[in-house]
């Protein structure tokens, strides 16, 4: 499956790229472009990266993601909706191997694990590698957040799955 393109009616018309081989923190900057995660296939989940994207449009409650693909050549889609949101302060912010604390984000309910430190391999593990136990796909779109006038402070991941 080779996805090429990614669309919501409130904020996303994106052109989707592949990560090089061996280089799992590559990000594109390209206009309208996100990055597929390679590393969380491996894990059953489709995972995509942007560089601050206009979160405050894009990851609202009941949006319909499509993602387009082709498989063996026949295009084909797909359509998600938002399930679940995790918001995290990164505590080196340039790097993509910080450690993390949860944090609350808009549309996402407070928990009494706000502050908690997480290492990057918990946030993989939260967010790509336990897709939830169903026949349904699970799509991850991640990008930055600004904190405290930090435009890469944050981390917002957004889990969907796939409509049936």
């Amino acid at each position: 499956m080779s996805i090429s393109r990614v669309f919501s009616a409130t904020a996303l018309n994106h052109n989707v790229v592949q990560q090089p081989k061996g280089n799992n923190a590559w990000v594109s900057t390209d206009k309208n472009t996100l990055t597929e995660f390679r590393i969380a296939r491996k894990y059953g989940t489709v995972g995509l990266l942007g560089h601050n994207l206009n979160v405050e449009s894009l990851y609202i409650p009941g949006n319909y993601i499509v993602l387009f693909y082709e498989t063996n050549e026949v295009p084909q889609f797909e359509i998600y909706s938002s399930i679940e949101y995790f918001a995290f302060k990164a505590i080196t912010p340039s790097s993509p191997y910080s450690e993390f604390q949860l944090c609350t984000y808009p549309y996402q309910p407070k928990s009494e694990l706000n502050g908690i430190l997480c290492t990057a391999g918990d946030v993989f593990k939260m967010v790509y590698a336990e897709p939830y136990i169903t026949a349904s796909r699970t799509l991850v779109l991640q990008t930055c957040f600004s904190i405290n006038g930090d435009k890469q402070g944050g981390r917002l991941f957004i889990k969907t799955r796939e409509m049936k």
